[in-house]
């Protein structure tokens, strides 16, 4: 399981996205409080927007791949910044043709 992405959606709210075995598992942990879970899908993908706010700040976030018998199979580990929600639920974003659009900004983790 990776961590791809740690990023913001219109609304501000962070949303952590990544790459695993579909049909396994993304446990989500963030300052070691468990955040929740994320099935990967048949693509091989996974995306989760937590439901409880995450302070502004540094914070720990892991990630641990599940395996189909729910065992760890592997971990990852990173510091990332919360932004203020906002301040990024508001915040134009530069497109590639240089004009701007409400979004988020996105910070790779992996």
């Amino acid at each position: 399981t990776t961590l791809d992405a740690v990023d913001y959606d219109d609304a501000g709210n962070i949303v952590f996205s990544g790459r695993g075995e579909p049909g396994n598992v993304a446990r989500l942990y963030v300052d070691n409080s468990l955040a929740g879970d994320a099935m990967v899908g048949v693509d091989g993908t996974w995306n989760f927007v937590g439901a409880a706010p995450i302070a502004s700040g540094v914070h720990r976030l892991r990630v641990d791949g599940l395996n189909a018998r729910g065992k760890v199979a592997n971990r990852i580990e990173v510091p990332f910044f919360r932004e203020e929600q906002k301040k990024v639920a508001s915040a134009p974003q530069a497109s590639a043709a240089g004009t701007t659009s409400s979004g988020g900004g996105r910070t790779h983790a992996a």
